[in-house]
């Protein structure tokens, strides 16, 4: 079924920093990627980036993510592990919603 609840919150931890720490190399691609993107501004044509509320969407968007997988994560990983169910559908969740965050970012920067 379940392995022990000390290795499975040993597993939720490890899930945890390692969503944390991509998640922040995400954010700074994002956020670098977005600083190229608005060079692309100063020239006659327009592009989704050079829009205000489209820069503030795509800068916004993977921060807002990456918290809302750790909290999906924390939350209903805590809750998986205290009834001894497995973690992974949660770590799925999370990583799901970390990927979508980057990926509608990077479409308003890039598109």
């Amino acid at each position: 079924m379940v392995e022990d609840n000390g290795k499975a919150r040993e597993g939720l931890a490890w899930g945890m920093v390692v969503l944390l720490a991509i998640g922040f190399l995400m954010v700074a691609a994002v956020a670098m990627i977005a600083g190229l993107a608005t060079t692309a501004c100063t020239t006659a044509h327009k592009r989704l980036i050079c829009d205000p509320l489209a820069h503030r969407v795509a800068l916004w968007t993977p921060p807002t993510a990456l918290a809302s997988g750790l909290a999906i994560l924390g939350f209903g990983g805590h809750r998986a592990v205290r009834t001894g169910r497995p973690t992974g559908p949660w770590q799925v969740a999370a990583w799901g919603v970390l990927v979508v965050g980057f990926m509608v970012s990077y479409a308003i920067t890039t598109g």
